[in-house]
């Protein structure tokens, strides 16, 4: 299996609806907050393969699917977003080893969430879903420095078979003086947004790493246009049948989470397994 940490909240797709949610509409009244109550609402049914769930019919939902894993994304208002993530394994031969792979990816991610200065971990809960108990952790990331950090690690590790990126961050031995540097000098930003954007044109089928690399620093870049320090709440819990694994991811601002995760813990005590 995949190796999936909880520090995977930090990659791309959440980084790009934290973008999505901050440029839109980053003001939200108290009377959309309120109407995001699911009692309150008329509501539909989702359902796929692996999970049903209830949730109002305003709301934009929309699953894809890749290998033995669902997605579905789920928009309930602007700076409102999450994301449940359903992985069928197959390669593991008992349930005291797939329950062992659970905690062990659990633990991993409390360890990250303790290490990282960029994350702070604020609460841990066990939970229940359709009868299965899982865990929940609640943690507050500061994007801009946690972007910084994971771009790091994409071009000295995932893109490390292109030498000019590596002798172009060559200076920077480990994530913190990269993200020193490419928070604070424009000229850097700007010569390592004009390799990767080449190495992208000269390959008529360029890697999608370099994209997400690029997307990365762009995000970097719009939160220093912001000016200000950018932090975001997250919710993250996982939950485990026979060998299906059940990832719900919830992010907000932090000034909107309280206002917003009550519809979130109404919409996963509606979630079903498919049997």
């Amino acid at each position: 299996m995949t190796k999936k940490l909880i520090l995977a909240l930090l990659s791309l797709f959440l980084l790009i609806f934290s973008i999505g949610c901050s440029d839109e509409d980053p003001e939200i009244s108290e009377e959309v907050i309120n109407s995001l109550n699911l009692s309150e609402q008329r509501y539909t049914t989702y359902e796929d393969d692996y999970i049903s769930f209830e949730h109002p019919e305003e709301w934009l939902v929309s699953g894809s699917r890749s290998a033995d894993t669902n997605l579905v994304t789920i928009e309930g208002g602007s700076g409102y977003d999450f994301v449940i993530e359903a992985e069928r394994i197959n390669n593991l031969d008992t349930k005291e080893d797939f329950d062992t792979q659970i905690t062990e990816e659990f633990a991993q991610g409390l360890e990250a969430a303790e290490e990282e200065d960029y994350i702070t971990r604020v609460s841990y809960e066990d939970i229940t879903i359709d009868g299965h108990q899982g865990k929940s952790l609640q943690l507050e990331i500061e994007l801009l420095q946690g972007t910084a950090e994971i771009l790091y690690q994409v071009l000295s590790e995932d893109l490390n078979q292109y030498d000019e990126i590596q002798n172009y961050i060559s200076d920077h031995q480990d994530a913190k003086s990269f993200t020193q540097e490419i928070t604070s000098n424009e000229e850097f930003q700007q010569g390592l947004q004009e390799l990767i954007t080449n190495l992208e044109e000269s390959n008529p089928d360029p890697e999608q790493t370099l994209s997400l690399a690029r997307a990365r620093l762009e995000h970097i870049q719009v939160y220093l246009a912001e000016d200000t320090s950018i932090r975001q709440r997250q919710k993250i819990s996982i939950v485990a049948k026979e060998n299906l694994v059940l990832r719900v991811y919830f992010f907000s601002d932090p000034e909107k989470y309280q206002g917003m995760i009550q519809p979130v813990r109404d919409l996963m005590d509606t979630i079903e397994f498919i049997d």
